[in-house]
């Protein structure tokens, strides 16, 4: 027996051959220059995805669904919009801090987590400070608190009041700010893929976030997943599909940024076939 392997390059630059971009960025087609001609005797068909690239960029704030926050300062009532975007902890205090000093007003709050329980901590730097987050469209639960006025005495009672400096309110839950776990990369160029929550998704990987928000994840897994493919045995494939979404198989926004994946189709032929390639 003889083994055969093919290595595809997919990419959503359309520079590179995309096309069908969606809106988002996280779906594209790709064309084969070449076709793909799998031999009807091939065996032992498998797809390896060995490479991907992803800008970690995916919002955890967007426009019109958690990008308020509703506040009042020595009882004049304001608030602020934040920008869509992928925040860490830091970042988001930064940025609403930067809206507040818009209204000309002083820094009046800063947002520290607690690591062990991963729990947001808001410091008020001064009096008179009250953070509303009965409104609709803010981002409490992305910092985990519930739907209250702060600061206040806690449960049961619940009752707001005005900051002093150096006061704190601890989140009821623990953050979210990475709504993403990991991401999956899909492809229509197997029927079936990686075995997920009792479905098929067409899932050829699962690329792990080990990397801060706003910086680029170069995974090249030790030891890639193989994936069978024998039904490829005999079609000819003129390109496929790629698409990408979180861990719950949503899809996900790239703000513009391009992804790639690197595979490998790997069979194998009898000796006397040898000269029957892809």
């Amino acid at each position: 027996m003889q083994q055969y392997k093919l290595t595809i390059l997919a990419s959503s630059s359309a520079i590179n051959g995309a096309y069908n971009i969606s809106p988002n960025g996280d779906s594209f087609q790709l064309n084969f220059s070449r076709p793909i001609i799998m031999p009807k005797e091939a065996i032992n068909i498998s797809i390896r995805s060995t490479f991907a690239s992803i800008w970690y960029v995916t919002p955890n704030i967007h426009t019109g669904i958690n990008d308020k926050m509703y506040f009042s300062y020595l009882g004049t009532p304001y608030n602020i919009t934040i920008a869509e975007g992928l925040y860490s902890l830091y970042d988001l205090s930064e940025s609403i801090n930067i809206e507040i000093n818009k209204l000309a007003l002083p820094s009046l709050i800063s947002l520290t987590g607690i690591s062990a329980t991963q729990q947001t901590v808001i410091n008020y730097n001064n009096n008179g400070v009250r953070i509303d987050f009965t409104q609709p469209q803010t981002f409490a639960s992305l910092l985990g608190f519930d739907s209250y006025i702060y600061p206040n005495n806690g449960s049961p009672s619940y009752t707001p009041h005005d900051s002093v400096v150096g006061e704190t309110s601890i989140s009821d839950n623990k953050a979210a700010l990475n709504n993403i776990n990991y991401y999956l990369v899909h492809s229509d160029i197997v029927s079936y893929g990686i075995y997920q929550g009792g479905t098929y998704n067409q899932t050829i990987m699962q690329v792990p976030i080990d990397v801060e928000p706003g910086s680029l994840i170069i995974y090249t897994p030790y030891n890639p997943d193989v994936i069978p493919a024998n039904d490829l045995a005999g079609q000819l494939k003129n390109g496929a599909r790629f698409w990408l979404t979180d861990q719950n198989n949503n899809p996900v926004e790239t703000l513009g940024e391009e992804w790639s994946i690197k595979l490998e189709i790997v069979y194998w032929l009898p000796n006397e076939l040898q000269n029957k390639c892809l």
